[in-house]
């Protein structure tokens, strides 16, 4: 990386590292767990059931955000847990040797970018309820890319994911596609028309009014905003559409980004 420059192949390696590792973490978190190793949880909000934080949120923000300092110390990062992320802002983390990712046509664009211009969001445990409820296949490590406040890459880490014991991470830039999604385990063919992912309730006007314009066949409600991105149900690849409400949310959601078929 020359200085001030940011290759968006190299900094998205980090990203799927970072994922990785955070993914590790939570696994380890959830075996302890089940050992009966762990203390209770806490709310951050007292008066909000979905501000669960766990030492998988801490753990794992903080070594997702000792990996992108130390190897990309030029570019801005949000961080969920603020608490913890204050407590790394100055922290000189190590450099990571990492290849960059495989895609395919990369544009050129994004082979230099002004560090400046670069915004990562980390939320290491999207979905800590459905963690704290054991509603696994929900949770996800969610790191997203934005240029000039655009979204542009990101990566999905998925520590649960049905029939793998190790970390699963899907990864992409925009124009240069994904990597990485996991295959359906239902056929699609057998779903009428489109597929509409929402909020775990389903009943909110906006989604009503979403799913009557989509004339949407299907509404699956899948916990965890990456799950819905996902498809739902462990990453099933059913979604067409992912409808979610970033006002009523206090974390900036860059990663996001939503895909239709």
């Amino acid at each position: 990386m020359s200085s001030g420059k940011v290759d968006m192949r190299e900094l998205l390696g980090c990203c799927v590292y970072a994922c990785e590792r955070a993914g590790e973490i939570i696994r380890d978190v959830e075996r302890r767990r089940e050992q009966g190793k762990l203390a209770g949880t806490m709310l951050k909000d007292a008066s909000d059931s979905r501000s669960y934080l766990t030492e998988a949120d801490t753990s794992a923000q903080r070594a997702i955000l000792e990996i992108l300092r130390g190897s990309f110390p030029q570019i801005s990062i949000i961080a969920e847990e603020e608490e913890e992320e204050d407590k790394l802002q100055e922290a000189e983390g190590r450099p990571y040797q990492l290849p960059p990712v495989e895609l395919g046509d990369v544009p050129d664009q994004l082979k230099s970018v002004a560090a400046e211009d670069i915004c990562v969001f980390v939320d290491p445990v999207d979905g800590t309820k459905e963690f704290v409820e054991g509603r696994l296949e929900a949770v996800q490590t969610l790191v997203g890319i934005s240029v000039n406040g655009r979204p542009t890459g990101g990566a999905i880490g998925i520590p649960f994911l049905s029939g793998k014991e190790e970390v699963h991470v899907v990864y992409g830039l925009v124009g240069a596609g994904l990597k990485n999604v996991p295959a359906p385990s239902s056929d699609r063919r057998d779903e009428a028309g489109i597929v509409l992912a929402a909020s775990p309730s389903g009943k909110e006007q906006a989604v009503l009014d979403a799913r009557e314009l989509l004339a949407a066949g299907k509404l699956i409600t899948p916990g965890g905003v990456g799950n819905k991105v996902r498809g739902g149900g462990g990453g099933e690849g059913r979604t067409d559409v992912c409808r979610d409400d970033l006002e009523s949310r206090s974390f900036p959601s860059c990663e996001e980004m939503r895909t239709v078929r």
